[in-house]
C-alpha cells in the first residue's frame, strides 16, 4: 500500500510518503514481484508531469494479472457541485474530497472556491507535501492537490502505461473513505 505508515492489511507491506519521495524513489520491490497495488488519495497529489514514470513503474512492479486499485476524489463529481452551484456536496462528511475547500478563504469565495481548492488549494503554513518558495527559500504557503482526475483521464493513463484492463468500481470494504465522491478504479496487468 502506497500512502500510508504501517499497513493496514494482513500481509500487506507499506511504503511511506514522504520517507520515501514517489516523485524520486523507484518502489523498493523486484519488477513483476506484487500482485495487488494499492492508493488511497495520493494521485491528486502528484503533478502531471510524473505520473506516467510514477504509474509505469507500478505497472512494472505487478506481476502477471496483477491488481492496481486507485481511489481518489472524482473530478467529474466535483465539477458538478460546482456547475450546480451545490456548496452542500463539499462538506467533507458528504464526499471525501479533502478539509481544505471549507478553511480559509475558500468557502468565503463560494463554489468556485471550494471547488478549485480541491484542484489545487494552498494554505499558508510552513508543513505540507509542496512548498510554495522564493527564489531564496522562503515559504509562502504549501499546495496540497496538484491534479485532479476523472475516470476517462485515469483510464486513458493506465492503458497508456500499458494495463490490459481498466474498470470502474464502486467503494469496497478496505477503502478508507467511504463517503461518496470517490472516484474507485481497478486495473490488471
Amino acid at each position: 500500500e502506497i500512502g500510508v505508515n504501517k499497513p493496514r492489511f494482513e500481509g500487506w507491506d507499506s511504503v511511506s510518503l514522504p520517507e520515501f519521495n514517489i516523485i524520486t524513489d523507484n518502489l523498493p520491490y523486484e519488477d513483476n514481484s506484487l500482485d495487488e497495488v494499492y492508493w488511497s488519495h495520493v494521485i491528486e497529489h502528484i503533478p502531471y508531469c510524473h505520473i506516467e514514470s510514477i504509474v509505469g513503474g507500478i505497472y512494472n512492479k505487478l506481476e502477471d494479472g496483477g491488481k492496481f486499485r486507485t481511489v481518489c476524489p472524482d473530478m467529474r463529481k466535483m465539477a458538478e457541485a460546482y456547475i450546480n452551484d451545490d456548496v452542500s456536496q463539499f462538506d467533507r462528511s458528504k464526499n471525501h474530497w479533502g478539509s481544505l475547500s471549507l478553511r480559509d478563504i475558500y468557502p468565503k469565495l463560494g463554489v468556485g472556491g471550494m471547488f478549485m481548492a480541491q484542484i489545487i488549494g494552498s494554505e499558508r503554513k510552513d508543513g505540507g507535501e509542496c512548498f510554495l518558495t522564493s527564489p531564496d527559500g522562503d515559504v509562502y504557503g504549501v499546495v496540497s492537490h496538484v491534479a485532479g482526475w476523472d475516470y476517462e483521464m485515469l483510464k486513458n493513463l493506465l492503458y497508456l502505461v500499458g494495463f490490459s484492463k481498466v474498470e470502474r468500481t464502486k467503494i469496497e470494504t478496505k477503502d478508507p473513505h467511504q463517503q461518496d465522491g470517490q472516484l474507485c478504479v481497478n486495473a490488471y496487468k
